[in-house]
C-alpha cells in the first residue's frame, strides 16, 4: 500500500503546481521564472507546450505506477492525454472571462501539441520497456 501513495503524492504535487501557475496567471502575478519565458520569441507558446507536456507526462507515470502490472498501459495514457486535454481546453476557455486574460487559440494548439508529444514518447518508451523485458 504504501507504494501506491507515491504516485499520489507526486500526483497531487504536480498538479497543486499547475493550479498554481494558473491562478498566478489569472491575477497576472506570474513567477519570475515564467515571466522570463515571455521575454523569448514563442516563449509563452514553448510554456504551453513544455507545461502542458510535462503534467501530462507526470500524471501519465502516476496512473502507471498505481496500476502496476494491471496491463492496459496504452489505453491509460490515452485516457489520461484526453481528460488533461478537456482540462485545458476548459481552463483556455475561462480566460474569456477574465480581464487580465485572453483566450488564444495559439495557447490551446500548443497545449494539445505538448500533451500529444509527450504522450506519445511517453507511450514510445513505455512500449520498448515492454518488449525489452520480453526478449530476456
Amino acid at each position: 500500500m504504501k507504494n501506491r501513495r507515491i504516485p499520489l503524492l507526486i500526483f497531487l504535487l504536480a498538479s497543486t503546481f499547475f493550479i498554481y501557475i494558473v491562478v498566478a496567471a489569472d491575477r497576472a502575478a506570474l513567477p519570475d521564472f515564467i515571466v522570463v519565458l515571455y521575454h523569448f520569441p514563442y516563449g509563452d507558446k514553448i510554456g504551453h507546450l513544455l507545461l502542458m507536456g510535462i503534467w501530462t507526462w507526470i500524471i501519465q507515470a502516476c496512473v502507471i505506477a498505481w496500476h502496476k502490472n494491471n496491463g492496459h498501459d496504452a489505453r491509460k495514457i490515452t485516457v489520461v492525454a484526453w481528460v488533461v486535454a478537456g482540462f485545458v481546453t476548459i481552463e483556455e476557455l475561462t480566460q474569456i472571462f477574465i480581464p487580465n486574460r485572453n483566450f488564444s487559440i495559439s495557447d490551446l494548439v500548443c497545449s494539445y501539441l505538448g500533451i500529444l508529444i509527450f504522450s506519445s514518447v511517453y507511450r514510445f518508451i513505455l512500449k520498448n520497456q515492454i518488449n525489452k523485458k520480453t526478449k530476456c
